[in-house]
Order: structure tokens, then C-alpha cells, then sequence
């Protein structure tokens, strides 16, 4: 069980690669699908810059209930949303991490 402080708005990932003509075909992202979480910064950098400006970097743990690992499946995007602060980003993921033990999926990013 989580202590939820967030949620994430994940957006599964099917198909992509290449065809039968070593063409690339570019993935497709299903409809975004709500889940409760619990996240932790893990890192956060001011340092980022660019032409005309800065900019903030931050890695994230999140984690959800072992639950929902078939609704957000291998690989993805998500959006990850404060209960307090609003939006803290959109993420790709792939290959979240199972805790059994606990009954939880960590995904880093």
C-alpha cells in the first residue's frame, strides 16, 4: 500500500520498431489512464542553461500499487502530478521494477 502524495497520468506504449522493409514505424501512446502514486525527488538541478535562459532538471522514484502493472505495461509515457504542486513533468519510462515483497512498482526516472 502506498501513502499517496501524487498521481500520474500514464499513457501506455504499443507497436514501434521497424516493419518487413527495416522501415521505421513509430509507436503509439493509448489514452491516459489516472493512478494514484507516492514519489520522492531524488535530484534537482538548478544548473541547466541554455541560449537565453535556465532551466531545472529533477529525477524522480515513483511508486504505485503492484496492482496496476498491467495498466501501465512495459514501457510508456506518464505525467506526473502533485497533490500540492501541480505538474512536475512528463516522463518516458521502460522496464519499472517489481517489488513483490511489498507490493509495489518502483519506476525511475
Amino acid at each position: 500500500m502506498i501513502i499517496e502524495n501524487g498521481k500520474i497520468l500514464v499513457r501506455p506504449k504499443s507497436g514501434g520498431g521497424v516493419d518487413s522493409e527495416n522501415n521505421p514505424v513509430a509507436p503509439t501512446y493509448g489514452a491516459p489512464v489516472e493512478i494514484p502514486c507516492q514519489y520522492q525527488q531524488k535530484r534537482r538541478s538548478n544548473t541547466g542553461e541554455y541560449e537565453g535562459g535556465h532551466y531545472t532538471s529533477s529525477s524522480y522514484d515513483v511508486y504505485i500499487d503492484i496492482e496496476n502493472l498491467a495498466v501501465i505495461g512495459g514501457e510508456g509515457k506518464f505525467t506526473l502530478v502533485s497533490n500540492t504542486t501541480g505538474n512536475l513533468g512528463e516522463f518516458e519510462f521502460a522496464k519499472p521494477d517489481v517489488l513483490e515483497l511489498v507490493g509495489q512498482i518502483k519506476i525511475s526516472v
